[in-house]
């Protein structure tokens, strides 16, 4: 049993979710915690920047794995151009100050 989000975009762009324990407003700041490829996927594993607020009023950090499936041969010849830009059509990247 998992304690976090799924998210996946697949190839076309369509979206599908499994909800975790809380909701996440738009624009919350997320960490990468962990990156692996599968042959036709790449999973990013984040937590949140900061900690949210539970309905029971405790905090928390919310987890998400986002999972983007990729053409394979895209994988395969490392493009990682390609794989970046599909990836930030859905995940705004922003430095950390």
């Amino acid at each position: 049993m998992h304690d976090y989000a799924r998210v996946a975009v697949d190839e076309r762009g369509r979206i599908s979710t499994e909800p975790g324990r809380l909701a996440l407003a738009e624009g919350t700041r997320m960490v990468v915690l962990n990156l692996k490829t599968d042959h036709d996927r790449v999973r990013l594993f984040t937590h949140t920047l900061d900690p949210v607020q539970l309905p029971d009023g405790t905090t928390a950090h919310g987890c998400t794995e986002f999972v983007f499936t990729i053409d394979p041969t895209t994988l395969n010849r490392t493009d990682i151009a390609t794989v970046t830009a599909r990836i930030e059509q859905w995940l705004a990247v922003d430095s950390a100050s």
